[in-house]
């Protein structure tokens, strides 16, 4: 497959497998080696590049995902000016850097982070970095430098001075596309294949031949991010010859309010379904279960309805789906379906699915003006965590402090996400208190029915379902 694109500000052109990853295209054919690998699942953040102006994980990208895409990496970054880029240049001040591995995905994070948001926080900082780990540093000394950054973009912007530094430490550096010829590009290159390349790759344009497609090749696996669908594949959880690519589908990445009813395409990416201004007024609850989902770089890449699809017991975004009673659109040839969520979940990794339909959007109503609502998690780490045990909740009380309508919904504590409609009715007309809740608790952990696993036992996943109950009071 040939693919055309710009790298580092300059137009190139490969010929290579589609299946190929990006991480091994960039590194083997551009000699950009400032793109580490180490965990090849999208928990380490070493390979982050910056794809179309977002921060994403060249070790979960497909080659033929870099067709008509701005890509930069960490070699980028100082390749126009022959300097170093501001935050690399506080990165060596600040003494940011020990072993270095993790260094590169850093900069990028710090990168993207400082270009969303100037005068970051450390908190924010802290966040902004979440998908990428650190065995050396403590974290500390790498924020310090980002902060610092920020400090220097704001006082260079108010005096109106460029941010390269001609002083820098490095004065020069390589350009690594350099080593392909001339600077006449575009570059023409002939790549190998790569750990999909036993894949074909389909990429539809509209919804009509995404369906025949999928009439076609029943056993195709459909991808929207990939964030677990290429691990899966790595991993030999599952095993296909075809992929149907859905990030180009027409409408697919839409996210539409409509009235009283929110409609959110099965391809939009969680970090904007974050960054609407309608989602964020009027669905806060979802806004606030998706900003705990994974970390930045995967929030580009993954989709609502993969999360959706995956079906996972733990899987974040499902408890706040639930609570606020979200329908999935799904699509078939010959008919078009609406399912609860609750009910397109059949068990662990099942869903109702057929093998020639595909989920088309999520919807879900307006909530009521003056609900209280809050998601919590439990996981052994902040981010990239699998949820031990967690709740989303949705309530609204009366001038007396009196439940008038609750929904309650947990998630890793069952085969699937679970609700208590009945102890839902047994809580309205009740004063929402301690005492109430001590009543509660021990009848939930009585109710869920969690497993014992590498992350947590069940008799602790049971005693925390309780617990969880007293978040509401804060």
């Amino acid at each position: 497959m040939n693919l055309d694109f710009r790298l580092n500000g300059r137009e190139v052109s490969i010929t290579t497998d589609p299946g190929r990853r990006v991480i091994d295209v960039l590194r083997e054919e551009f000699g950009l080696t400032g793109v580490k690998e180490a965990c090849s699942s999208g928990e380490c953040g070493a390979c982050s590049i910056i794809a179309d102006g977002e921060t994403r994980l060249a070790c979960l990208m497909l080659a033929c995902q870099l067709q008509g895409r701005e890509i930069t990496t960490v070699e980028g970054l100082s390749v126009e000016t022959g300097h170093l880029h501001k935050l690399q240049q506080s990165f060596v001040e600040r003494g940011a850097v020990q072993c270095g591995y993790c260094s590169p995905g850093m900069l990028m994070a710090g990168v993207d982070l400082l270009t969303r948001n100037q005068w970051p926080t450390r908190q924010e900082i802290r966040e902004g970095i979440s998908g990428n780990l650190c065995r050396c540093t403590g974290y500390h000394k790498i924020v310090d430098a980002i902060e610092a950054a920020s400090k220097i973009s704001s006082e260079a912007e108010r005096q109106g001075l460029s941010w390269e530094n001609p002083d820098a430490v490095v004065n020069a550096v390589s350009d690594p596309l350099s080593q392909h010829g001339d600077t006449g590009l575009p570059l023409s290159l002939t790549g190998q294949p790569g750990i999909t390349a036993a894949c074909e790759i389909y990429q539809p344009r509209n919804l009509e031949e995404l369906l025949q497609q999928r009439e076609s090749f029943p056993d195709a696996l459909l991808m929207a991010g990939g964030t677990d669908l290429l691990v899966w594949l790595r991993e030999g959880r599952i095993k296909g010859r075809r992929i149907i690519l859905t990030e180009k589908i027409e409408g697919f990445q839409a996210i539409e309010p409509d009235g009283d009813r929110l409609r959110i395409g099965s391809g939009a990416s969680i970090q904007n379904i974050i960054d609407h201004p309608v989602v964020q007024a009027e669905w806060p609850l979802l806004v606030l279960t998706l900003r705990k989902l994974a970390s930045p770089p995967i929030r580009h890449m993954a989709s609502l309805a993969g999360n959706v699809c995956s079906a996972s017991p733990a899987g974040d975004s499902l408890p706040a789906l639930y609570v606020l009673g979200a329908t999935v659109e799904l699509a078939g040839i010959q008919r078009t379906r609406m399912l609860p969520v609750a009910e397109f979940i059949t068990g662990p990794g099942r869903t109702a699915i057929t093998r020639d339909e595909c989920l088309v959007s999520i919807h879900m109503p307006r909530p009521e003006p003056g609900l209280k609502y809050g998601f919590i998690k439990l996981g052994q780490r902040q981010s990239l965590a699998i949820a031990i045990a967690s709740l989303a909740y949705q309530y609204r009380l009366n001038d007396e402090g009196i439940i008038e309508k609750i929904a309650l919904a947990w998630g890793s504590v069952g085969s699937t996400v679970m609700r208590f409609p009945m102890m839902e009715e047994e809580l309205k007309g009740q004063r929402l208190e301690r005492s109430l809740l001590d009543k509660i608790a021990p009848k939930i952990e009585a109710m869920v029915q969690p497993i014992d696993d590498i992350r947590a036992s069940a008799a602790y996943r049971r005693t925390m379902a309780g617990r969880l109950l007293y978040y509401m009071l804060d």
